[in-house]
């Protein structure tokens, strides 16, 4: 039996982030462990997924967690079994940071994290916020961790991270191994102590199964805390929007209006080349929907009561991105501008900008809404 200690040469001084798992004992299958091909962070804009499959597969990639090569094709068949919930959790915690423009409502930040975080339970005690954060600075962009090596900031921090839908799946890998493993994942993420070494994170790392840890953790995380992600919300009001004869009948009405304005707006799109978002909001700030109106009801009782409702940009602008069915191409920052006009899209968006500016108005049922 050879000694528990190991000579430098014998475990390196590489950092945490690039971890190699050690070799295979005489008890472990003769498989060839991974190991890291590129640094966290070094993928960029020209880098980024052309499909769903393409993100799929990057998500899946774990450079920076111990693993074995068959661990990478288990992760990524949970990912690809949650990819359209995952895509559309996505959109949703992208959008909290700002919609202003298509890139924007298109890339997760701190402040989604955070909320996603919370929703989900993934921050606890023994991996808190703050360590979660720490993980997603290590996704920040080159350009990102350059300008903090040159200001007094010791590295990256949380807020530098934009991250595209396969940095999101791989974020999601990583935050499912800390939850399970929250010493391991300490170990990997934290920044070094003056009295740690990596020596003593090897130790650390050394006590789990490398050839399962991973894709157990992350099934675990899937069927425990994805639930609890919000997202699929406007799957669900699409469905009650069909099933509404009401709001059907009443939307039918208007079809052929609508289907002339859809293209109009496509026309105008393609002539100016503008930002989708900025001109879906222009548009309907062109037809004095946005802002704030009164609304002089009369109650069951007789009695006037006026109400105040209101439609800002941003809201339409959610209200627009619901509204859209390629959920793949959108999040991959890479949707098809026209489609996104289409009448029956414009005709939900429209639905879903009347229930949020009237939704205070009690008095108003969802049809008059």
């Amino acid at each position: 039996m050879s000694s528990a200690r190991k000579s430098p040469k014998e475990t390196g001084r590489q950092s945490p982030a690039t971890f190699r798992p050690p070799p295979a004992t005489v008890d472990e299958a003769p498989e060839v462990a991974a190991s890291p091909s590129k640094p966290e962070g070094a993928a960029t804009e020209a880098t980024a997924a052309k499909t769903i499959d393409e993100a799929i597969t990057l998500g899946a990639e774990l450079q920076t967690l111990p693993h074995r090569p068959k661990s990478i094709e288990t992760t990524r068949a949970h990912i690809a079994a949650n990819a359209e919930r995952l895509t559309l959790v996505f959109l949703h915690y992208a959008r909290m940071s700002g919609v202003s423009s298509l890139r924007e409502a298109t890339r997760l930040r701190f402040v989604g994290l955070q909320q996603l975080a919370r929703d989900a339970m993934l921050d606890s005690r023994d991996f808190d916020l703050n360590a979660i954060g720490r993980v997603l600075s290590t996704h920040a962009e080159e350009t990102a961790k350059k300008a903090a090596a040159g200001a007094k900031d010791t590295g990256p921090t949380p807020e530098m991270a934009e991250l595209r839908l396969e940095q999101f799946f791989q974020l999601v890998v990583q935050l499912a191994f800390c939850w399970s493993h929250p010493r391991h994942g300490h170990a990997l993420f934290d920044a070094p102590r003056p009295n740690q070494t990596f020596v003593n994170q090897t130790t650390v790392l050394g006590k789990i199964d490398e050839a399962t840890a991973v894709p157990v953790a992350v099934k675990k995380c899937f069927e425990t805390c994805l639930p609890r992600m919000r997202g699929d919300e406007g799957e669900e009001y699409r469905r009650r929007l069909s099933a509404d004869r009401d709001a059907q009948t009443l939307l039918k009405s208007y079809e052929i209006q609508l289907e002339e304005w859809a293209r109009k707006l496509r026309t105008s799109l393609s002539a100016t080349k503008s930002d989708p978002l900025e001109h879906w909001s222009r548009a309907l700030d062109a037809k004095r929907c946005l802002g704030t109106v009164s609304v002089p009801v009369t109650d069951r009782s007789g009695k006037q009561v006026t109400y105040k409702a209101s439609l800002s940009a941003a809201q339409a602008r959610v209200c627009f991105l619901e509204a859209q069915v390629d959920t793949h191409n959108l999040a991959l920052g890479k949707p098809k501008v026209q489609d996104m006009f289409d009448t029956p899209v414009i005709m939900e968006a429209i639905a879903r900008c009347g229930e949020v500016k009237y939704g205070g108005v009690d008095a108003m049922d969802a049809l008059a809404k």
